[in-house]
């Protein structure tokens, strides 16, 4: 098919596509070499071309090299994408046919490297420039735009360096006279998808009276975004619980796809609103912390058994940057559970301390929660004004 068209073909199979330029992310069942040539295993004990060093189970987005399989990934971050060591003794490695994912109506991730669609217009509603403008030097390569081709780009809306605030062009600033870079409005495709979670939930009515309560006439925006630098992480921002319930459902995204290694999501829940580390909530018996992570998940802090640094439950793949993925917690009788939705078998289930200390004052009731995390969006399915302790 001629790559003319190809800007208006959607190519949303995440199997066969990826969603950045280096594609770490990757965790697809392409095995092949872009030339046809069959991928060697990762963990292989016999291999024909032995691995680098370095490479390690942290380095695979399925968890570890035997869940890798000979599929093709990014360990060491190429910058053209995924590869992998090939089964002929005459070639070490070679890159495979994994081109970017093309969404031509909405972005999925946060950066949006996939977007595809018309939209040139910036957020200021200015017209973009071309990208392929013969005035400007050449600053990315056609390999780093969904349509293969800053031609074919045209003067759509892109996001070729991969930029954290997503899809951008460049337009020409009216006073100065002068090219700059602007983003473009380009809404997320699990919009309505968030939106048919909510009414699953049986929430719609309830939403609805907070709808008519406050006077708003559209849904409440339930999504946030949570960063936090280096550890321990400090909870200063705390929202009440209903008591009545000693459960919570969360949902989780990654904002950049690529940085699903380092995803970690602390959340801390307490008979006080006071900033605190989850540790230090712990000792004072006011709280516990339970992080959830691609590394692992788990009671982090407050945890009968165990110490508060202790090993967590591997838990690969488990937030994504391409879609949400639904959590629940459960406590009561001084044990908390935390599940995932759409699977039978809890993740863990801890027992975590309820006796002489502050949270014993009124067993299984936990009155604030908060949330911290490392790149991630977070969403309740209601939403309500934290208290912040800055």
């Amino acid at each position: 098919m001629s790559k003319t068209f190809l800007y208006a073909i959607n190519m949303t199979d995440l199997r066969k596509c990826k969603l950045t330029h280096k594609g770490l992310e990757y965790a697809g069942p392409v095995s092949k070499t872009a030339g046809g040539i069959r991928c060697q295993f990762w963990d292989t004990t016999n291999p024909i071309h032995k691995p680098a060093e370095g490479i390690d189970d942290t380095n695979f987005p399925d968890g570890t090299k035997k869940a890798a399989r000979n599929f093709c990934r990014n360990p060491t971050g190429k910058e053209d994408g995924p590869w992998c060591y090939s089964m002929d003794a005459n070639l070490r490695e070679d890159f495979c046919d994994v081109p970017l994912c093309i969404f031509t109506e909405c972005r999925l991730s946060g950066p949006g490297v996939e977007y595809g669609g018309k939209v040139k217009k910036a957020g200021s509603d200015v017209e973009c420039e071309d990208w392929d403008d013969e005035d400007r030097p050449v600053l990315f390569p056609n390999t780093k735009f969904p349509d293969e081709s800053r031609r074919y780009a045209r003067s759509r809306c892109r996001n070729p360096d991969g930029d954290p605030g997503g899809p951008w062009c460049f337009i020409e600033n009216e006073d100065t006279e002068k090219e700059e870079r602007n983003y473009c409005d380009i809404p997320f495709c699990d919009d309505q998808v968030m939106a048919q979670w909510l009414m699953a939930l049986h929430l719609h009515y309830t939403l609805r009276q907070l709808m008519e309560e406050s006077g708003s006439k559209s849904w409440p925006d339930c999504v946030m975004y949570s960063t936090v630098n280096g550890e321990p992480v400090v909870h200063n921002l705390f929202t009440s619980l209903n008591t009545s319930l000693n459960n919570l459902t969360i949902g989780l995204k990654l904002w950049e796809p690529s940085m699903w290694s380092g995803a970690k999501v602390y959340l801390a829940l307490s008979a006080i609103a006071s900033p605190a580390t989850g540790e230090q909530l712990s000792k004072w018996g006011a709280g516990i912390e339970i992080t959830i992570g691609n590394t692992g998940s788990g009671l982090s802090a407050g945890s009968k058994d165990k110490d508060d640094d202790a090993e967590l439950t591997p838990t690969p793949g488990i937030i994504s940057g391409s879609k949400w993925s639904w959590f629940w917690l459960s406590w009561g009788g001084g044990f908390i559970t935390l599940g995932k939705e759409g699977t039978i078998k809890p993740i863990t289930i801890d027992e975590y301390v309820e006796e002489n200390n502050i949270l014993g004052l009124k067993p299984g009731s936990f009155q604030y929660y908060s949330i911290a995390g490392t790149g991630v969006l977070w969403s309740l399915p209601f939403c309500e004004k934290g208290i912040s302790l800055d």
